[in-house]
Parts: structure tokens; sequence; C-alpha cells
């Protein structure tokens, strides 16, 4: 599939991001896709990031 390559590529690129940050450069570059697609094919694929939990003090 075009969206996984193109996933895949800018997770490579853009360590840090998030999917919804993968979503929005997609969009930049015309291509239409969920953002529960992109969040679907960044799981599968083990590229999700952890998320950060704060303590209260």
């Amino acid at each position: 599939m075009v969206i996984q390559e193109k996933v895949r590529a800018l997770c490579q690129q853009h360590l840090i991001y998030e999917y919804r940050r993968i979503w929005a450069l997609l969009k930049r570059q015309g291509i239409e896709a969920d953002q529960k697609t992109v969040y679907s094919v960044m799981k599968a694929e083990g590229l999700t990031q952890k998320q950060k939990r704060y303590e209260a003090k």
C-alpha cells in the first residue's frame, strides 16, 4: 500500500512524531487518509510512541 510506505518513510525521518503529526504531513503531500488509518498502520509496524505520564505533586 502507498500509505504504509509513506508512513514508514515519514516515521524514519521524524522519530518523535505521533500519528496526528504524521497524518498532517501526509495531508500536506496530498495523500488522503483518516487519522485512524495512520494510527493503525503505525501500531501494526510498531512505530507508535509511548504516552508521557506526569505525576501530580
